[in-house]
């Protein structure tokens, strides 16, 4: 797994920082396009940005997430390595989910008790995989294909098997199937 991703990411305290505090909930591609647009823009440094981003690991490119298939290498799709965020001064909190916006504080909460006040909320929440909602859609040998995890899952899965079926015929269902193809999954069947 991903040594450069670090469990979390916490920017050195300030004594008297009076910055205004930007909560980006999640660290997708678009949590992680935001934070550097505001770097880039602030130059009178007037805000300090705190991530919450429900994946362990930072952000990164989901778009070449099919190269997860080549070379297996988690640090080769981050968008920025964690020493970018520690020297802009953000802190991530990887693993932790926001699961509430208090409007009335101004807190937003994580799933693992995590409390950070704000000024600004930012909702970058990015997508998820839809499943169809057919039977054995929750059996053990079925993923969905969106994450680093996902990809490693998929993975494993391979090394243990000789046919595959592939659901969706689209950009991602055919890289999907070509990758178990390379995997050596033999019989590899696209559903469209």
């Amino acid at each position: 797994m991903s040594t450069a991703a670090p469990t979390e990411i916490h920017a050195e305290a300030v004594p008297g920082d009076e910055r205004k505090t930007i909560v980006v909930v999640g660290l997708s591609m678009v949590g992680w396009r935001f934070c550097e647009a505001l770097v880039q823009n602030d130059t009178a440094k007037q805000y300090r940005i705190v991530s919450f981003c429900e994946e362990p690991m930072i952000a990164y490119n989901r778009v070449g997430l099919g190269q997860m298939f080549e070379h297996g290498e988690p640090d080769k799709l981050l968008m920025a390595e964690a020493a970018w965020y520690r020297e802009h001064g953000i802190t991530v909190l990887t693993g932790h989910k926001a699961v509430s916006i208090d409007r009335a504080k101004k807190v937003v909460r994580s799933d693992k008790g995590a409390e950070v006040k704000y000024d600004k909320v930012v909702l970058a929440t990015g997508s998820y995989a839809w499943v169809p909602p057919i039977p054995g859609a929750d059996s053990k040998n079925v993923f969905v294909y969106r994450t680093v995890d996902d990809c490693q899952k998929i993975i494993a899965a391979a090394a243990r098997c000789d046919s595959a079926a592939v659901i969706g015929g689209g950009l991602l269902g055919l890289e999907g199937a070509k990758a178990c193809y390379d995997m050596k999954v033999r019989k590899v069947t696209v559903l469209e």
